[in-house]
């Protein structure tokens, strides 16, 4: 397995793990928390793997991590997330490629 970190902080859909020809991203894990209140989803390219995560501040999402993959993206998809405010959001995905 592996980690990635999330740090940002802009209105935007962003990489969180690039994607690799062949290989499919399995979510094992992850933790994240906002300095202000907004909305994440996180994405398989660009179509929803989860629906619209409320982030309350200061407040941790968490997913726990599992030998079980909380959601996975297409082979040779990135995983991506958007953000709908441009306050930081920080954290970390466990994830493994294969």
């Amino acid at each position: 397995m592996a980690n990635a970190v999330i740090s940002e902080a802009t209105i935007d859909t962003l990489e969180i793990v690039a994607g690799v020809a062949g290989k499919t991203i399995r979510v094992k894990g992850m933790l994240f928390s906002g300095l202000t209140g907004q909305t994440v989803v996180f994405k398989n390219a660009t179509t929803a793997v989860t629906g619209v995560m409320t982030v309350a501040s200061g407040v941790p999402v968490q997913m726990a991590p599992s030998n079980r993959s909380w959601f996975e993206c297409a082979a040779g998809a990135a995983l991506n997330m958007t953000l709908t405010a441009a306050t930081q959001v920080s954290g970390v995905v466990i994830y493994e490629q294969s």
